[in-house]
């Protein structure tokens, strides 16, 4: 599993993940937290946190090979975060696969409403874009202009 949503919110009370702090560094001129977790299958993962916002700057999933033991690393870096009706969202995602670019994303979001608070979207390349809301934030929102692009600047296998 290489999504940090999946990770925190269901595998963290997993018997025999390890976890630790693993020091300080500079991401991008700026200070930040390591956390590393280890599960039963020996996979790292490793979860920069910047100090002053604790927002996530880079997840790491780090496997090897059992029959060769060649260690894989795949980083997905974030950036450009801009709160989005409150919620911090990094406008920027890009993918590393053992220091080799793979895939990099720039979202643009514009949400407006007729109340002026709009309701959150997200949104992946191909994917619908979801509603979170109460019914009538979601009525009102079908009569509010929305639009939301999202660039894909690299990808490749």
């Amino acid at each position: 599993m290489k999504d940090p949503e999946h990770l925190l919110r269901y595998r963290l009370k997993e018997e025999g993940m390890v976890y630790r702090y693993g020091g300080t560094d500079l991401i991008d001129l700026k200070p930040v937290d390591w956390i590393e977790l280890v599960d039963r299958a020996e996979r790292t993962y490793r979860i920069a946190v910047q100090r002053d916002n604790h927002l996530m700057v880079r997840f790491a999933v780090i496997t090897r090979d059992s029959t060769s033991r060649e260690r894989t690393e795949e980083v997905t870096s974030y950036a450009n975060y801009h709160a989005l009706d409150g919620v911090q969202t990094a406008l920027q995602v890009a993918r590393t696969r053992d220091g080799r670019r793979i895939s990099g994303v720039l979202r643009y979001v514009h949400i407006q409403s007729e109340s002026g608070a709009g309701l959150l979207h997200q949104g992946r390349a191909g994917a619908a874009v979801s509603e979170v809301g109460s019914k009538a934030d979601k009525k009102k929102a079908a009569k509010a202009k929305r639009t939301e692009e999202e660039f894909t600047v690299f990808s490749s296998q």
